[in-house]
């Protein structure tokens, strides 16, 4: 996706809400359930093979 796309996420109940308490009230018990997202923004992740020691270390939060 890029920021500003809209698509449309489809799930099995199994992967949704099935046996879950935070259901939704209007969520039927065995029900297909579509979400539409947007992505608003994204952070490009490190490339952490090629990064050099240091700054995975401080990425970490750990004190050298």
């Amino acid at each position: 996706m890029t920021p500003g796309e809209i698509s449309l996420i489809t799930s099995t109940s199994q992967y949704a809400y099935d046996g879950r308490p935070d259901r939704p009230p209007g969520v039927p018990e065995g029900a297909k359930v579509e979400w539409e997202v947007e992505l608003i923004s994204f952070q490009k992740q490190p490339d952490w093979e090629r990064a050099e020691p240091d700054a995975k270390i401080k990425h970490a939060g750990v004190q050298a």
